[in-house]
């Protein structure tokens, strides 16, 4: 024990580490064949946005020349041919080499299209290039000094709030490098592959008043609609008065009211569960719709965006509390659990796999609630939580039927049934609903079929 405090202490005060064999340091750093592939890639994209960069600069100055527009085109033509001639190079030598890797022919799928013009409108070459970039390439806004200094003080609210709870110690020096750091930009710089034909190109789809750009429901490409068409079928959604309501006025500071009375009364119990109030400027949420490409004439899946509502958070907080007390009896948590449970019943029979269409419009608000709180206070095993439970159906209604919310003609309207897809509630009264309904039903033995689980789909295996 001597010698070996000794030897830690030599090597504290020489900095001396211990022997690590030259031939297993070498090894260790030896990238693995993953990383290796990933850094070719890295390499070969980092490349490929140098070149296109080079490409732009030398059409902007091949634009600039002063030429005959029959030498202009001629130029234009034979640039074309050469680029699809390399171009077929490269590929076949791709294919070759890929081939002869895998031992066999190969085929590579040809590149789709990144978006699915529905409109009367006719899109320029500059304006395909740019959607089928994809949705992941975006134009960096404008610097806005006023809202990075909000930020910059609820940031430093955040913290002087988690001081005083002796969570955290801030240093006096905190807030004036908070107040410096306002004044400058930190972000990436514009990416090479947006010239200035492409981002001319943005700006055109985006003021062009005849057309809307949505995405696609189920997969990553845009959605070019007329605007007449994409309002109509908004408002077909909201004229049906069974899920819908019209009104007048914005009840949104008469609903942040409310529930703050309701957040006091539940804080009022020393033992009850806090409930942090509503403090700030709030306004109604706003639905839009994405474009279901996959059906006939490409109906809209409303969404209603709950971030702006005096609700949103509260209801946040409010799934997180419900959310373990779901009856999860058939529910699967993975596609491994899936495959697990067939190897190990072996279940004979037909398999089939069930939809509910559009089940979030579906789901009544309150016999779900009546579900909810069910399950909550009288749970078989999980303790109810310290919240009393007309105060939480309350909140569960204010955060569903009465968050108010805006259409794109400025409308306001409630939601009076169904969920809404875009609040936090949404999946979870779903949820709540389905595996209520199914534990129910399946409780007869001569309709339960011999093995039923519940993922996004309903699969039933049994004669």
């Amino acid at each position: 024990m001597i010698v070996e405090n000794a030897r830690q202490g030599w090597r504290k005060v020489l900095k001396v580490r211990p022997y690590v064999s030259p031939c297993l340091a070498k090894f260790s750093e030896v990238p693995s064949l993953k990383q290796l592939i990933q850094r070719q890639i890295n390499q070969k994209s980092e490349l490929l946005r140098n070149q296109q960069h080079q490409l732009n600069q030398l059409k902007e100055q091949f634009e600039g020349f002063v030429l005959a527009p029959e030498v202009q085109q001629e130029i234009t033509t034979t640039l074309n041919n050469i680029q699809q001639r390399c171009t077929h190079i490269q590929r076949s030598k791709t294919i070759k080499k890929l081939s002869h890797l895998y031992g066999g022919p190969l085929v590579l799928p040809q590149p789709s299209e990144g978006f699915l013009n529905l409109s009367n409108f006719s899109l320029t070459e500059a304006q395909k290039e740019l959607l089928n970039l994809g949705l992941n390439c975006h134009l960096q806004p404008k610097f806005d000094r006023v809202d990075k200094v909000a930020e910059t003080e609820l940031l430093l609210q955040s913290l002087l709030t988690l001081e005083t709870e002796g969570k955290v110690l801030v240093s006096p020096d905190l807030r004036p490098q908070l107040l410096a750091e306002t004044t400058k930009r930190r972000s990436h710089k514009g990416s090479s592959l947006l010239s200035p034909e492409l981002k001319q190109a943005a700006v055109d789809l985006r003021n062009n008043p005849d057309i809307t750009v949505r995405r696609a429901d189920k997969s990553s490409i845009y959605v070019i609609l007329n605007k007449e068409d994409y309002l109509s079928k908004l408002n077909l959604i909201l004229s049906d008065t069974t899920k819908f309501k019209k009104i007048s006025s914005d009840p949104t500071s008469k609903l942040k009211v409310k529930v703050n009375k309701l957040i006091t009364a539940n804080n009022a119990a020393i033992d009850h569960l806090h409930i942090p109030p509503i403090i700030g400027e709030y306004s109604p949420g706003y639905i839009y719709g994405n474009v279901k490409t996959h059906k006939p004439d490409a109906p809209l899946r409303p969404i209603i965006s709950q971030v702006t509502t005096p609700t949103y958070r509260l209801a946040k907080q409010i799934n997180g509390i419900i959310t373990p007390y779901i009856p999860k009896k058939y529910s699967l948590r993975s596609i491994d659990e899936f495959l697990d449970i067939l190897h190990s019943t072996k279940p004979q029979g037909i398999m089939a796999s069930l939809d509910v269409q559009s089940l979030f419009s579906h789901v009544p608000i309150l016999p779900t609630i009546n579900i909810i709180l069910d399950n909550v206070y009288h749970h078989p095993q999980l303790p109810p939580p310290k919240i009393p439970e007309n105060i939480l159906k309350q909140l569960l209604i204010a955060c569903t039927t009465e968050a108010p919310f805006k259409s794109p003609t400025g409308h306001l309207f409630y939601q009076i049934e169904g969920v809404a897809m875009g609040s936090p509630l949404g999946c979870t009264f779903a949820e709540f609903y389905m595996c209520n309904l199914e534990n129910s039903v399946l409780q007869n033995p001569d309709i339960r079929p011999h093995l039923w689980m519940k993922d996004d789909t309903l699969i039933r295996v049994g004669p």
